[in-house]
């Protein structure tokens, strides 16, 4: 049969082992034997292979018989991979296997999962429909062209977090204008926006809570991962100026004195946060009449309709009327 004990041929039932000149029918067929693996290509009377095929021979010959099976090479079968990653488009799989062929004298094959970033992988499976169980190898011998097709699960789902870092000093919450919580890689990348923190100035958010490296400005929905963002803020409050206009220089020659004892500049932690008191200004042959004596701290922005909100004066008046001080912010 010119086989192997690990690879062997099976001679057909059919084939005869004796025969006289009587034997019927004649001529006596010989059938081919089968292979796993191998292609048969005829039966010879001689173990050189040398002369044609013989498929019969007639019972008149008379004389015994030695047929030798030929057979090819071991066959070569493909192996194909279909990853199912067109649908979403730009969400592309990669295959780590890199068996495209065999033969039976190959080793047995053992798959590795393809991966798809933002997809859990669900398994091969030898049909498109993705029923039966997925497929983990196969061995050699089967000896058949193979087809394995990729399944995947929904997109995955990430979490988003975010930490203000407002906490201190207390009474100075943080605003987040981000509303996003989870994402997928299935969404856009998505833009970050700065916090606000009245009094503070915001210098970015970070990956990480020590706030090394650099801002975060986006999240790049491709990452597929869980995020964490860390709000920073300046190390210390903003300094707001506040300007005095004394109103003295009508008449000229009677000016007034603004007491040292009033800031020219204020935070929202001056004065524990509370208000800041105002001493009365004076001038020679006036009164200060009632007006504004104390400054909320901090001047919150929802107090101001003028969008440069920043900068303080106080105007005072004086004069036969009655005085007032009044606070504006421009």
């Amino acid at each position: 049969m010119n086989d192997s004990a690990s690879y062997p041929a099976t001679n057909p039932a059919v084939n005869l082992t004796s025969y006289t000149v009587e034997t019927l029918p004649s001529p006596i067929a010989v059938a081919n034997p089968l292979r796993t693996g191998y292609t048969f290509q005829g039966w010879y009377d001689n173990a050189a292979f040398t002369g044609t095929a013989i498929s019969s021979f007639p019972a008149m010959d008379a004389a015994p018989k030695t047929f030798y099976a030929k057979w090819s090479s071991a066959n070569n079968y493909s192996v194909s991979y279909t990853l199912n990653d067109s649908t979403p488009t730009g969400h592309p799989a990669t295959n780590p296997n890199t068996v495209t062929s065999y033969t039976v004298l190959d080793p047995n094959v053992t798959f590795a999962p393809a991966t798809r970033t933002g997809y859990d992988f669900e398994g091969w499976y030898d049909n498109p429909g993705f029923s039966g169980a997925p497929i983990t190898g196969f061995p050699t011998g089967d000896a058949a062209d193979k087809h394995y097709y990729a399944k995947w699960s929904a997109a995955k789902n990430y979490t988003v977090q975010w930490h203000l870092n407002d906490s201190a000093p207390a009474g100075h919450p943080a605003t987040n204008p981000n509303t996003v919580a989870n994402y997928t890689v299935e969404d856009a990348d998505i833009t970050v926006n700065p916090a606000t923190r009245t009094g503070y100035t915001f210098e970015g958010w970070y990956d990480n809570a020590a706030l090394t490296g650099t801002p975060v400005t986006a999240l790049h929905t491709m990452d597929a991962e869980n995020k964490q963002y860390y709000a920073k803020w300046s190390a210390a409050p903003n300094s707001y100026p506040i300007h005095y206009v004394l109103n003295d220089g009508t008449p000229a020659g009677h000016p007034a004195t603004n007491p040292t004892g009033n800031l020219t500049s204020y935070t929202v932690l001056t004065n524990s946060g509370g208000n800041i008191n105002l001493l009365p200004a004076s001038r020679n042959g006036y009164t200060l009449r009632a007006g504004t004596t104390m400054l909320p701290s901090p001047v919150r922005r929802s107090q101001v309709s003028r969008p440069w909100m920043r900068q303080l004066r106080l105007f005072m008046q004086s004069g036969v009327r009655p005085t007032t001080i009044r606070s504006h912010i421009p």
